[in-house]
C-alpha cells in the first residue's frame, strides 16, 4: 500500500509539472495570446488578425525595406486602429499592392508595413493604402 501511495504521488506530480510545462509563462513572450511562439510560428487567429497585439515584430522586420524600397523606421510607426488597418482587402486593395508593405520573410504568410505597427496580412487594408508602380 505505501508504494502505491508513493507511485501515485509521483504521478500526480510529475502530471503537474508536465501541465505546467505546456502551459508555459509569460516570461520572454512577446505579449501575444495567440502566438503559439514568440516571433515567427503563428496561429491562424494571429494571423487573419494581422499580427502581435503589442505592435512588435520579429528582428528581420524592424527595418526591413518596403516595395518601394523605403526603410521601416521602428521609432515612427503608426498604430493599426489609427489607420483603420483591417486583415481584408478594400475595394480591391490589399496590402500586397501597397508599396508600403513588407513582405513575408519565412514560412507564415504575414508581413510588416513600413508606416504601421505590428505584423500585416497581405490581404488586408489601411487607410495609408498606396499603390505600388
Amino acid at each position: 500500500m505505501d508504494d502505491r501511495r508513493t507511485f501515485l504521488r509521483l504521478i500526480g506530480g510529475g502530471s503537474t509539472a508536465v501541465l505546467a510545462g505546456c502551459l508555459g509563462s509569460d516570461a520572454g513572450q512577446s505579449g501575444d495570446a495567440d502566438a503559439t511562439t514568440a516571433d515567427d510560428d503563428v496561429s491562424t487567429t494571429t494571423a487573419r488578425t494581422g499580427g502581435m497585439t503589442n505592435g512588435s515584430v520579429p528582428a528581420r522586420y524592424e527595418t526591413a525595406t518596403g516595395l518601394s524600397d523605403r526603410q521601416r523606421d521602428p521609432s515612427s510607426l503608426t498604430a493599426k486602429d489609427t489607420v483603420a488597418y483591417q486583415s481584408t482587402p478594400k475595394d480591391g486593395q490589399g496590402c500586397s499592392g501597397c508599396q508600403h508593405f513588407i513582405p513575408a520573410k519565412g514560412d507564415d504568410e504575414l508581413g510588416a508595413c513600413v508606416l504601421v505597427e505590428g505584423r500585416i496580412h497581405p490581404d488586408g487594408w489601411c487607410k495609408l493604402f498606396s499603390p505600388t508602380g
